[in-house]
């Protein structure tokens, strides 16, 4: 079975995939469309078959130096900020609830992370009052243990809590033996 995570990022980039070749047909088509209303007829003298080449050259290069520095400009605006509250979400799964992210990227994104960064410190807040409550909880039971457990040695050494001497029989008349004796 496919983690959900890797569902979701095949259906991005496919969705990137269609709408780049999309755009790229379509940026085409309009390039075939301008030189055939531009050079009538393809008997045209060398120098407009030279025109047409670098142009038909000359413009996708173009288009893809725009689309990578536009790419370069989407990941950074939205990309970046992404990965960095995803790669504290996994240190956050792994235990590190102490771990923040910048605040700073414009829009959703900075809300987002503001969200993450609160969450985190309410998760910590939780952990270290969970922390609390087990320490206290363990001192108040120390305590009674304690008692119980002076008590039982009491009875075990034959001496009541009381400080009377035990000997073991109902009536209580018989004097007291020393341990191991």
């Amino acid at each position: 079975m496919v983690p959900r995570h890797r569902d979701k990022r095949r259906f991005v980039i496919g969705r990137f995939i269609f709408i780049f070749g999309l755009l790229a047909l379509l940026f085409f088509c309009a390039l075939l469309i301008i030189s055939s209303l531009a050079f009538g007829s393809l008997q045209e003298a060398v120098p407009r078959t030279l025109a047409l080449a670098l142009i038909l050259c000359g413009v996708p290069f173009g288009f893809l130096i725009l689309m990578i520095l536009s790419g370069r400009w989407v990941f950074r605006r939205y990309g970046a900020p992404m990965v960095e509250v995803m790669a504290a979400a996994d240190a956050v799964a792994e235990g590190n609830l102490s771990v923040r992210v910048s605040e700073e990227a414009p829009g959703e994104m900075g809300r987002l992370a503001y969200s993450f960064n609160r969450m985190t410190a309410e998760l910590e807040r939780a952990e270290q009052q969970r922390r609390n409550f087990t320490a206290d909880v363990a001192h108040e039971l120390r305590t009674p243990l304690h008692i119980i457990q002076g008590n039982l040695e009491g009875v075990l050494d034959g001496c009541t809590s009381h400080g009377r001497a035990y000997s073991g029989h109902a009536g209580g008349d018989a004097p007291a033996q020393a341990p191991g004796g």
